[in-house]
């Protein structure tokens, strides 16, 4: 087998576990015309979320270099957060592998926002987020972590405004297989440093981490594997109004 079809078999299957990820519902009650109309545009952006999130998975597991996700601002705003840093490092052994990324976020008139961070898709507001879409990540005998590295590209890097829609462009900047080791047992420390510490913490404990906050923007987990399996994704992305 030559080793680009080697790498593609590896990226395959790293990106199933990608397209199995289930969703996490979200309700929330309204009683007056003006809930009606933020709840509505809340929905419509968690579609808009949601789709993105599936169009990136198709992306990456396939063969195809670009999607455009259609995302209705309806008086709120597309931005990108603040810088996210994943690190992954095998404990004992000197080796580690990292990323860093800037989301994709969107906040409504009413301050409620939607989050894309590394194939993770949650809602929220300041006071804390749930999860719509769990990460693409897999731990226990098998430890799979993609690390989706979305980067702001072209003129509109920065915030879009309005009640326009707007067209997020995303193409494949690149793929590579960063590790690919199945002569464990291994101890990983998965460190994530963020300014929503809170759902990563919740979000890796749920996957079976042992995880803490090592102090106010990082989160520090670890467990013990058989093998690792870790893939960098650049994905470039672009606001077009």
């Amino acid at each position: 087998m030559s080793r680009g079809v080697s790498q593609l078999v590896g990226f395959v299957l790293v990106f199933t576990i990608v397209l199995s990820t289930a969703g996490v519902a979200y309700t929330a009650g309204v009683s007056s015309l003006g809930e009606v109309r933020s709840a509505e545009q809340a929905n419509n952006a968690e579609r808009g979320f949601q789709s993105l999130s599936h169009n990136i998975d198709d992306m990456v597991a396939s063969d195809a270099t670009r999607r455009v996700t259609s995302v209705r601002l309806g008086g709120g705003t597309l931005t990108y957060g603040d810088t996210v840093t994943m690190n992954l490092t095998v404990v004992g052994k000197d080796v580690s592998y990292g990323a860093s990324y800037r989301p994709l976020v969107y906040e409504t008139e009413n301050g409620e926002r939607f989050v894309y961070s590394g194939g993770m898709v949650t809602r929220g507001r300041e006071s804390g987020h749930a999860v719509v879409r769990q990460p693409p990540f897999r731990f226990g005998t098998d430890t799979l972590v993609p690390f989706m590295v979305t980067r702001p590209t072209g003129s509109n890097a920065g915030a879009i405004s309005g009640r326009t829609t707007v067209a997020i462009r995303t193409t494949l900047g690149g793929r590579q297989e960063f590790a690919r080791r199945t002569d464990g047992p291994y101890t990983i420390r998965f460190n994530v440093t963020t300014s929503r510490t809170d759902v990563w913490q919740r979000t890796l404990e749920s996957n079976g981490l042992d995880c803490s906050t090592a102090d106010a923007t990082t989160v520090t987990c670890e467990t013990t594997t058989q093998s690792i399996h870790v893939a960098l994704v650049r994905l470039n992305v672009k606001y077009v109004a």
